[in-house]
């Protein structure tokens, strides 16, 4: 999809005079990048009022870019409607749980299932392609800007019209619904769908079927809304469609996709691990396109006017795009390049100062140049080699999570420090969702999983049966599609397939219970899943002190075919609290490093693997930690950004430190 690797930042010509823009341009070449990103917040300018288009600043900037050698990614501005739109019409405005209708400002205020804001999104879409087939150095479109970043779903009168069209297309009739809802609890049923309400804020809680359909609706609208302008896009023009997600967003990111051409994502995180997750989950995203493009990330540091935050660590930023580009990343850019010199974000890092000078972030994106020259030729020419280890990571399981969150959990904190036992063993894992497919991994982790559909569990079988290793768990397969308790077994279909009954569940929260991991005293924590009788299955792990669980077995080990299912009910923490879950994680991935052959690594060292046509590995190689740590050599290699020979055996490394090595004949 791309011939090129990509390096830059967010360019605002709409914003400053044309000699700021021109010397901004220039400066991106000088430090080494050659891709700018534009327009995603322009729509006043580009439209100043209903269809009086003026793309006059876009095309003198896209011609200066194209004299510079550089390309450019455009955007649609659908995120900032201006006021002539939000004016046009009666009820454009979102409103909140609460029943709050925003008023015009900031961004996202519009309800964006409102029909006549799409019917002018997908008109801007139209010219914007129209326009773009004029220029040859535009790389892609991006859609929006981070949907759903500062809002949730919408509850206006509009969306609850939308919302009982898409219950009647979805159950049939309402007795489907009432009874896949058992809404019989409270005296909740419905006799049409017009009744059915949409969960604002209420006296207590809503039922969790509700709000879960809710959050579908919602995901399923603004994935057709993106899937609307691309397809509109792509009549137009062949240039590839994204948009920019997150983790952090309230989205399904695998329906969204669907239907662009490749992935991109945005993060401003400053832990290593929280980093690390991103280049293991988006290029499994789309299934058969490891392209993806990071399209914001800080030089220094994020924040806005009512959030001031850390500076990164020396290094954190170029081992950022180290591990984008050695990922498959095929784009790495800023956001901004010049500081905002008003607005929300004034205090945002950036490339430039408002007043033309240097960052603290200048010479970290002057270094990245640097890498990128070293390095390009070597990208080119080779493809990344998975790891054969994978989390799930789902959108899903997220809502389902964050939904019935206890009071304490939240879907992203629990899965980033899983992965966080992965990133101290020093080994690479994958993020993969439902939909990925698993011929090529050795072991599967679902954590955090409350429902398993039948097609992931068909597939997860499979999978174990042809000699692999699922592990379940914790809080996992306990919940039926719409988020309820199963009626014939505490497990659903898998614990009839383990064959296993008695099972028990309860919460621990400020309750103390002790059991025996392999012969370790661990303590357990969150829901618990327990059972009496696990049938053939080989127990690991038994409740030993604990008022009325006592001697309830929480881990167990089924044989399937040639493979392994490991059931984990719990999160197994030591008396102070700290995860003991790598210890599950350890005794099931240490026998599968077979991609480690030439490299052996530790704590927090990464080794990102690239195979070239001749079949020569690259090694990219980070000390992704604010610690010294070390990595060691089976045989001698070259390392190309210090142009050196590296010797079989043992080499530190400082935090932050990045390698790429290959073999010796590459020199």
């Amino acid at each position: 999809m791309f011939r090129d690797i990509y390096y830059g930042a967010a360019l605002y010509p709409e914003l400053w005079e044309w000699e700021v823009v021109r010397q901004d341009i220039c400066e991106m070449k000088r430090i080494g990048m050659n891709v700018a990103r534009i327009g995603e917040f322009a729509w006043s300018t580009l439209e100043p009022q209903m269809d009086k288009f003026d793309f006059i600043i876009l095309d003198t900037t896209l011609t200066e870019l194209k004299e510079q050698g550089m390309s450019a990614i455009l955007c649609t501005p659908t995120m900032t409607p201006p006021l002539w739109l939000t004016e046009s019409q009666p009820n454009m405005l979102h409103v909140t749980e609460q029943g709050l209708e925003y008023g015009h400002g900031s961004r996202q205020h519009v309800c964006s299932n409102n029909a006549h804001f799409r019917e002018r999104a997908e008109v801007y879409a139209k010219r914007l392609a129209e326009f773009l087939n004029g220029h040859d150095n535009v790389i892609a479109v991006q859609l929006d800007n981070e949907f759903k970043a500062h809002v949730g779903p919408c509850y206006c009168e509009g969306c609850k019209k939308d919302w009982h069209i898409w219950l009647q297309d979805k159950y049939g009739t309402i007795a489907h619904l009432n009874e896949a809802w058992n809404t019989k609890i409270w005296s909740q049923e419905y006799s049409s769908f017009e009744q059915v309400v949409v969960p604002k804020k209420t006296a207590f809680l809503h039922n969790l079927s509700l709000v879960e359909a809710y959050s579908v609706f919602t995901h399923e609208r603004i994935n057709q809304f993106a899937k609307d302008q691309a397809d509109i896009i792509k009549k137009i023009s062949a240039i590839p469609v994204t948009h920019n997600s997150s983790f952090a967003f309230d989205l399904d990111n695998v329906g969204l996709f669907e239907n662009l051409d490749f992935v991109s994502f945005d993060t401003y995180v400053d832990n290593p691990t929280a980093f690390a997750m991103n280049s293991a989950y988006w290029p499994n995203m789309k299934e058969g396109v490891k392209e993806h493009i990071l399209m914001e990330t800080s030089t220094s540091y994020p924040g806005h006017i009512q959030e001031y935050r850390k500076l990164h660590a020396k290094g954190f930023v170029e081992a950022e795009s180290f591990i984008t580009f050695a990922s498959e990343g095929k784009g790495f850019l800023f956001w901004p390049f010049r500081q905002q010199r008003g607005g929300v974000e004034q205090p945002h890092g950036s490339v430039i100062s408002a007043w033309g000078e240097p960052t603290i972030g200048y010479e970290a994106s002057k270094r990245i140049g640097e890498l990128l020259k070293k390095t390009k030729d070597l990208l080119l020419e080779s493809k990344a080699v998975d790891p054969d280890v994978a989390v799930i990571y789902s959108d899903q399981s997220k809502s389902f999570l964050n939904h019935e969150n206890g009071g304490y959990l939240d879907y992203r904190h629990v899965l980033t420090a899983y992965f966080d036992h992965f990133m101290q063993l020093g080994k690479r894992c994958s993020l993969y969702n439902e939909q990925n497919s698993l011929k090529d991994l050795k072991v599967l982790c679902s954590p955090y999983m409350h429902y398993i559909s039948e097609d992931f569990m068909e597939k997860a079988i499979a999978f174990v049966e042809q000699g692999g290793t699922w592990i379940v768990g914790p809080m996992s397969g306990d919940r039926t599609k719409e988020h309820q308790w199963f009626t014939e077994h505490g497990l659903g279909d898998l614990g009839k397939f383990l064959g296993i009954s008695g099972v028990m569940q309860f919460p621990l929260v400020n309750t103390e219970i002790k059991a025996d991991f392999e012969g370790k005293t661990v303590c357990l924590k969150n829901m618990v899943t327990a059972v009496k009788n696990t049938n053939n299955n080989r127990v690991l792990g038994k409740i030993t002190e604990g008022e009325q669980a006592e001697s309830l077995s929480f881990i167990f080990e089924g044989q399937i075919g040639k493979g392994k299912i490991v059931f984990v009910g719990a999160d197994m923490v030591d008396e102070q609290g700290k995860s003991l879950n790598s210890l599950v994680i350890q005794k099931y991935c240490k026998s599968v490093d077979s991609e480690r052959e030439s490299v052996q690594t530790s704590k927090g060292v990464l080794d990102f693997i690239r195979e070239s046509k001749g079949e020569k590995m690259q090694h990219w190689i980070v000390n992704f930690s604010d610690e010294r740590s070390s990595f060691s050599l089976e045989k001698q290699m070259y390392e190309v950004l210090r142009g050196t020979t590296f010797e079989k055996g043992l080499h530190e490394a400082e935090p932050y430190a990045c390698y790429v090595l290959v073999e010796e004949c590459r020199k």
